[in-house]
């Protein structure tokens, strides 16, 4: 944002508006100025979900609160598949395929919560693997 003030003279005024755009501003056609930050930290990537990030924190402290919990027991406690949750009357079969399903969604989140951490850490927020990086680990 820039504040002009409009008592001085109009040609100093264009010379001062031009000396700023030219060192702001490149001119070039398809140089995206607005992509370039001047943040002390800037974050990592375009798109965050915040309410993604605020589930694996959850998870995550959840974790380090109960080290000894089970990670399905965790996922059951936080409600994070409610569709999954197991019934006692259910047969073994779906309860071992919801148990499945709750784990695999609560390490999901505690994956995240370590990449965004870790990230965090070498001043990238948030910072998500590509999946090559996935699939060497």
């Amino acid at each position: 944002m820039l504040e002009v003030p409009l008592n001085l003279p109009k040609n100093h005024l264009v010379k001062r508006f031009r000396e700023i755009l030219s060192k702001r501003h490149s001119g070039k056609k398809g140089d995206k100025v607005g992509a370039r930050t001047q943040a002390m930290y800037p974050i990592a990537s375009g798109r965050i979900d915040i309410k993604s990030l605020k589930r694996a924190l959850q998870v995550w402290d959840a974790k380090q609160e109960n080290p000894k919990k089970t990670i399905c027991e965790l996922a059951t406690e936080l409600n994070l598949a409610p569709a999954h949750r197991i019934q006692p009357s259910g047969s073994p079969k779906i309860a071992f395929d919801k148990r499945n399903n709750l784990n695999a969604t609560a390490s999901r989140y505690l994956r995240r919560a370590k990449q965004a951490i870790d990230g965090a850490g070498k001043g990238k927020f948030p910072l998500r693997l590509e999946r090559s990086e996935k699939r060497c680990n």
